[in-house]
């Protein structure tokens, strides 16, 4: 019986799964423009949590900066 986490349909979910986290900061960016603290802020609590996007403090960090200095 083949390993789950090998087989050709978990591989497919798996990289429209990526796919989705890199498309998804995308999207959201073009809101937290330099004029729009809120947006900024908000896209810095989805980077802390990974709500629809791949968890990264960093990035977060660099999002609520941003929103602090605008």
């Amino acid at each position: 019986m083949p390993d789950d986490h090998t087989s050709s349909a978990y591989q497919q979910i798996k990289t429209e799964e990526r796919k989705r986290e890199i498309e998804t900061p995308r999207e959201l960016r073009p809101l937290a423009d330099p004029s729009d603290a809120k947006a900024q802020f908000n896209l810095g609590k989805r980077y802390v949590v990974g709500e629809d996007i791949a968890q990264d403090d960093a990035e977060a960090v660099n999002w609520f900066r941003k929103a602090a200095s605008g």
